[in-house]
């Protein structure tokens, strides 16, 4: 699985679906109606009604809510969940309006539809012939008397059952024996939507052309592009809902389905179209709860865990909800991240800086990147460029407040005053981006906070061999308020001994590879205490050495980076796989792991 993002998230597309709804690439209306509702402009129950006309009817949505530029709606499914939990104290006008509108797609057994089974033989689509809701009937490939369409979309679906049933694990629908899987279509300014029929049953909707959606990266195009994620992500919901119940896990079901998209269907990346509308990439100070839960934008969170821990994380995470379905789904993620070994706050932290590092690339330069001309929202980042510069400020929970210094060529080596909260889970990472002669990545480096989560830290690494440094100020609490603090950044000299934090002398020390995993290049910093030779090769998973990047070459006292660009010393590119880099200095040897993903 895949997830690479560069310089400021794309988001594009035009939209024409429903009946009367017409829109440019733009907001996303879920989160125009979240906004209103906590600020008191909208209650919830009005706010589940206009979700329901912006799909159906845009032209009766309330004009201060509207829009100017819109996003189709990824899915459906949680205002029908909300719908479900709200529908006794809404108007019987309201919840009416919205029974109309749910009972718009063909049902199963309707008179006038036609049925077609999935070559798999595990869904039966229903679909009309003729009318708003019948999906485009070209019969061209092969000509079958089955529209082309309606095919693809059941070879979609048969891949999400294999991929997400018989491949991860997950549980399958409820179904009588000999039934298939109910799949219709209606048309929609939504992707699809899935209804909860009780005790593990459900029926799938899906958009009826998705002409007009946003573009996607699938190689087959967008209309492709948008049935197939539309296939895996809500059949992901009919898994969720004979697993965890309907509501067990709230707003989460959305980054839960929307991150299956991308592992069901990895070349597509319909999801960038949404990462805007409140992701840690796009609003890292915006809590990964902000509005109650996590939602579609939010299935980085998942890509992050699923990527450092395996595939297993979304499959331990549902079966943490089936086991423990009253506890808190963020208490859920903290347990099976406890189980890897690790525990929230840092694993949060790993995550704000895997969302920095997946913002700011940039197109090449003669200096190895180009500064990206603008962050996805502005404002968010906090750029500084003299020194001293102090601020000020707060970090919500779950969420990261980013720095970045530049005029790197002005100072010896950046020092970073730091004054937080005690007693909160506040965390300060130092990300040095080299300069493009040193490969141009960056070197993740924790400054270490006291029992009062004070900090006076100097970076390893001299100005001169950087691009930036990126500060990421963290609050990895899972509950509880904004956590206050004060940042200072100097000139510092490494030579200067600062009290508890940073030793006169460098240590002997290899790290973590960045990034890794890796393609096609990847940086490796070590130190040395002293002058030496150091030698720095690369082994492949059978031991034999297949590229020396220092050959006993004589090495100053501090940090040093080396690039590797993936090749053998014949200059061939090597397969993906683990490799193993080991240091040997001073008579002392270490040895790391890394692993090249092409």
């Amino acid at each position: 699985m895949r997830f690479i993002l560069v310089s400021t998230v794309c988001l594009f597309g035009v939209l024409q679906a429903a009946p009367g709804f017409t829109a440019a690439p733009g907001e996303d209306f879920s989160a125009v109606v979240r906004e209103a509702v906590q600020e008191g402009r909208l209650t919830e129950e009005e706010a589940v009604l206009q979700i329901f006309r912006f799909a159906f009817s845009p032209e009766n949505v309330r004009a201060d809510l509207h829009p100017e530029r819109a996003k189709p709606l990824k899915c459906l499914t949680p205002a029908i969940l909300e719908f479900d939990r709200l529908r006794q104290a809404m108007s019987p006008a309201a919840a009416e309006e919205i029974d109309r509108y749910l009972s718009g797609s063909p049902l199963i057994g309707k008179t006038t539809a036609v049925t077609y089974d999935s070559p798999a033989g595990l869904f039966r689509l229903t679909y009309e012939t003729s009318g708003q809701h019948a999906p485009p009937q070209t019969d061209v490939d092969p000509a079958n008397g089955v529209p082309d369409y309606v095919e693809w979309v059941a070879t979609y679906c048969d891949s999400s059952w294999h991929r997400e049933i018989d491949g991860l694990g997950f549980n399958p629908p409820a179904l009588s024996s000999g039934e298939l899987y109910p799949i219709s279509f209606q048309n929609m300014g939504a992707y699809g939507y899935t209804m909860d029929l009780g005790h593990g049953r459900s029926r799938i909707v899906i958009e009826n052309d998705f002409y007009g959606f946003p573009g996607n990266q699938d190689p087959e195009g967008t209309q492709k592009g948008a049935a197939k994620v539309t296939c895996a992500h809500e059949f992901k919901h009919a898994s969720q809902m004979n697993t965890t119940g309907a509501m067990a896990m709230g707003g989460w079901v959305e980054l839960d389905a929307t991150w299956m998209e991308d592992v069901v269907y990895d070349e597509t990346n319909d999801y960038y179209n949404y990462l805007g509308s409140g992701s840690g990439i796009s609003h890292p100070d915006q809590s990964l709860d902000y509005g109650g839960s996590g939602s579609y934008e939010d299935c980085i969170w998942q890509h992050h865990l699923c990527e450092t821990w395996g595939l297993g994380m979304g499959l331990a995470l549902m079966q943490r909800r089936q086991a423990y379905p009253s506890e808190t789904t963020t208490a859920s993620y903290a347990a099976i991240i406890a189980d890897q070994g690790s525990d929230f706050a840092s694993a949060f932290t790993t995550y704000a800086t895997w969302n920095y590092k997946s913002s700011i690339y940039a197109d090449s330069t003669s200096d190895g990147y180009e500064e990206a001309a603008s962050y996805p929202i502005p404002g968010i980042l906090k750029v500084v460029e003299a020194y001293p510069n102090s601020h000020t400020g707060s970090v919500a929970r779950m969420a990261a407040n980013f720095f970045q210094c530049k005029g790197m060529a002005t100072i010896d080596h950046l020092r970073i005053r730091f004054e937080g909260t005690p007693d909160t889970r506040q965390r300060v990472v130092a990300l040095l981006r080299l300069k493009g002669t040193l490969g141009g990545g960056f070197i993740r480096e924790d400054v270490p906070l006291d029992s009062l989560n004070r900090a006076d830290y100097i970076v390893s690494m001299p100005g001169a061999d950087l691009k930036q440094i990126a500060v990421i100020v963290v609050n990895g609490a899972r509950t509880g308020s904004a956590a206050a603090y004060s940042i200072t950044f100097e000139n510092g000299n490494i030579q200067t001994s600062v009290a508890g934090t940073v030793p006169t002398a460098f240590p002997f020390d290899l790290r973590p590879n960045e990034p890794n995993p890796f393609n096609p290049q990847t940086t490796i910093v070590f130190s040395l205490p002293s002058a030496a030779r150091a030698s720095l090769l690369v082994y492949n998973s059978a031991g034999r050495v297949i590229r020396t990047l220092l050959d006993g070459e004589e090495k100053a006292p501090g940090a040093h980076a080396v690039l590797w660009d993936g090749r053998d010393d014949r200059g061939r590119e090597v397969a993906s796989g683990v490799y193993l880099y080991r240091l040997a200095a001073e008579n002392r040897t270490e040895t790391r792991k890394m692993l090249l993903v092409r």
